[in-house]
């Protein structure tokens, strides 16, 4: 017997998914965190997809004839090399960003855990009645909730008490009546004064 008389396992080479390709452009998608964010390839040519987002966005509202040189005039100083892979291609700058944009993947919408405004404004409202009104079923709890909120009293107090908040600690950034005196969130000052 030979030393190589047992079947030796075969190498199998290991075949990577190859990102999409459109026309040239090619999306290859990050595996998330700094510095391996997904990108597009023209011609071994990077380019990353935060500025064809941004592009994008600056071409919302323009006519389609415009988009080719929104596109030329971001990526001209920084990107040149891509912008003379794309001429290589033969594609407009229009047509680029539009295969670009079909690349990119669409995020599917979700919730996830912030919910809607119904869902938020109905949690936070049921915490605060289930320690304020006592009930044999759920039924009984909010009943005797709604018959506090019709009363005239109730309405008046609230209005008072909203008016007194606001004057006391006014409306932050969004808009809203701010409940409290606290700027920004708790511990952002004293992190700030670390890092300096």
């Amino acid at each position: 017997m030979g030393l190589f008389s047992k079947k030796q396992p075969e190498r199998t080479p290991k075949v990577e998914e190859s990102p999409e390709e459109l026309g040239g452009i090619r999306y290859v998608a990050g595996k998330g965190g700094k510095g391996a964010k997904a990108s597009y390839l023209v011609n071994n040519e990077s380019l990353p997809v935060s500025v064809i987002t941004r592009i994008e966005r600056l071409c919302l509202e323009k006519p389609e004839q415009r988009h080719g040189f929104i596109f030329h005039s971001a990526l001209e100083r920084r990107y040149g090399k891509v912008l003379e892979s794309i001429e290589r291609l033969g594609l407009s700058y229009q047509a680029a960003l539009k295969l670009m944009v079909e690349l990119k993947p669409t995020k599917k919408p979700h919730l996830g855990h912030r919910g809607s405004r119904i869902n938020k404004t109905a949690a936070v409202l049921a915490r605060a009645i289930c320690r304020r009104f006592k009930g044999n079923t759920e039924e009984e709890i909010t009943s005797s909730f709604y018959e506090l909120v019709q009363k005239e009293e109730f309405r008046s107090e609230l209005k008072t008490i909203i008016q007194k908040l606001d004057t006391d600690f006014g409306r932050n950034s969004l808009g809203y009546v701010k409940s409290n005196k606290r700027t920004g969130r708790p511990g952002l000052k004293g992190k700030a004064v670390r890092r300096k």
